[in-house]
């Protein structure tokens, strides 16, 4: 599938997309001030999916029909039983590792796959909760990471989007 770009939105009312661009879901950002918000997201400072699920209780539904949920794929906490429905009933297109684990150095990164906390291991966990029912959109931010990713996903029908080509909007 072709590379693409998306639009990180904190509403699904604005997450229209121009053509070639896909829309991602992704509300707890709006708890940060939009410089530091996808890697505030990353942080303990709060549960992303459960921003998610929160707000899709809340009536924020239906996504628009290319959109993709953002979601944090290697959150320990994660009720993919309980979450998944909301998804589902929202009618998104798919999911995406969005906020995703930037490309650490190798110190870091041997430290993160001792704990399984590696991009190899959102990728395959972001896989497996997607299963047959939503598409994937691949975020990645370095060749490394889209090579892996590819590698792991094999001929599948995803799509990837470089870190650097998200526009964030409020």
């Amino acid at each position: 599938m072709p590379e693409l770009s998306a639009r990180v939105s904190v509403d699904l009312e604005s997450s229209a997309s121009t053509p070639g661009e896909v829309p991602i879901y992704a509300p707890a950002l709006a708890l940060f001030p939009i410089e530091i918000a996808q890697e505030a997201a990353l942080l303990p400072l709060c549960n992303p999916n459960q921003v998610v699920m929160e707000q899709l209780r809340n009536g924020a539904g239906p996504a628009p029909a290319n959109c993709f949920c953002g979601i944090f794929a290697l959150d320990p906490l994660l009720n993919w039983a309980e979450f998944e429905p909301f998804l589902r009933d929202a009618n998104f297109r798919g999911l995406c590792n969005f906020p995703t684990l930037p490309d650490f150095g190798e110190e870091e990164r041997n430290a993160l796959v001792a704990s399984d906390y590696s991009y190899d291991s959102e990728i395959a966990r972001l896989a497996d909760l997607a299963g047959d029912t939503f598409e994937l959109l691949v975020v990645y931010s370095s060749d490394r990471q889209l090579d892996r990713a590819r590698a792991q996903l094999g001929n599948s029908n995803t799509a990837f989007c470089q870190l650097g080509a998200i526009q964030y909007m409020r």
